[in-house]
């Protein structure tokens, strides 16, 4: 689940929220299109983010393993 910090992070208007659940967020980039699935490790922590280059693309691919969601949001 999703700490206060990371939900308030992950909603900031610079993303469209495609989906949510305990799990995972998907989110839209407003300026590029990009599509985004942060997911929290189940088995250990951490987070894994995937990308896409628009809702239309099938598949994710695995971009990166972070240990927080503010990481994520700095490259």
């Amino acid at each position: 689940m999703f700490t206060k910090p990371e939900f308030f992070l992950l909603t900031q208007p610079y993303y469209k929220t495609l989906k949510q659940t305990d799990e995972f967020f998907e989110i839209q980039s407003i300026n590029t299109g990009h599509c985004w699935m942060v997911k929290k490790k189940l088995s250990k922590s951490g987070i894994m983010l995937y990308h896409k280059h628009s809702p239309d693309v099938k598949y994710y691919h695995k971009q990166i393993d972070v240990v927080t969601v503010k990481e994520i949001l700095k490259k």
